[in-house]
């Protein structure tokens, strides 16, 4: 997509950025992570897609994966086929669900103080 954004995925991000500012994205916790046939892993769209993201409010955290030579990096049973990659993706969404978690208990925190 020279260097950015499938159309298909930006044009969905658009509709769930609506209706502003109460919309599906915002204050959400998103990782960002791509692959790419080329050497550079689609670091060009992945800082593309940061960048809407946090346009539209979502909270993008700042570990990302860039999977370079997808078409060599995944074994046949569809797993990365480099043991450090995958170290590097689990600690990704394990980054993930720990935001997520936290959000969670804000989100309770706020809901309780708004229902006294």
């Amino acid at each position: 997509y020279n260097g950015s954004v499938p159309g298909v995925l930006k044009n969905i991000i658009d509709w769930a950025s609506r209706p502003y500012p109460d919309h599906a994205l915002r204050g959400k916790p998103v990782v960002v992570a791509g692959a790419s046939i080329s050497p550079y892993g689609a670091t060009l769209a992945q800082t593309e897609l940061r960048r809407v993201l946090k346009v539209v409010g979502a909270h993008v955290l700042e570990a990302e994966l860039a999977v370079a030579e997808a078409h060599n990096a995944f074994a046949a049973d569809g797993r990365l086929a480099d043991a450090e990659l995958s170290l590097e993706l689990a600690s990704l969404v394990q980054a993930l669900v720990a935001r997520v978690n936290e959000s969670s208990s804000d989100w309770a925190l706020r809901a309780a103080r708004h229902s006294d």
